[in-house]
């Protein structure tokens, strides 16, 4: 295949890039829009990297590094949409769960993707990031 001349590869047009590279480019242009809107509450391009740079570092104090399986159980909530950046922002590999399986499935994936943390969303009335991590040495989940 032949390029032409003035597609040749070049930081602008060669440079692979990554969601968290495209949310790093929009807090930097678009700071004070809508980024994130559930229920009553809404986040600013801004406010919501600070939430997932806050979430990267909760991560990383935590040992969770490059390589690392993180597991996310959690509906449909800004939690989730902030685990998709900042696990990946920590060089970790993002495992979501769905929150409608039930305990042997959940077990199993578990199993299967060697996850070194799960993390799961606890409910509160209002603010982002109220996580708990728990090191699995075994797989025993309780789903209320």
């Amino acid at each position: 295949m032949q390029l032409d001349p003035h597609l040749s590869p070049r930081s602008a047009n060669h440079r692979p890039l990554t969601p968290i590279d495209f949310l790093d480019r929009t807090i930097g242009t678009f700071p004070g829009r809508k980024a994130v809107v559930w229920r009553e509450e809404s986040w600013t391009y801004a406010e919501f990297g600070r939430i997932v740079a806050r979430f990267a570092r909760f991560l990383m104090e935590r040992g969770i590094g490059r390589g690392d399986v993180v597991s996310v159980m959690c509906p449909n909530r800004p939690e989730m949409l902030a685990a998709h950046y900042a696990v990946p922002m920590v060089g970790a590999v993002l495992n979501s769960i769905n929150t409608r399986l039930d305990q042997d499935s959940i077990a199993y994936i578990l199993g299967l993707c060697c996850c070194c943390r799960m993390t799961a969303v606890k409910a509160v009335k209002t603010g982002l990031l109220c996580w708990r991590i728990h090191r699995w040495s075994r797989w025993t989940i309780a789903i209320p």
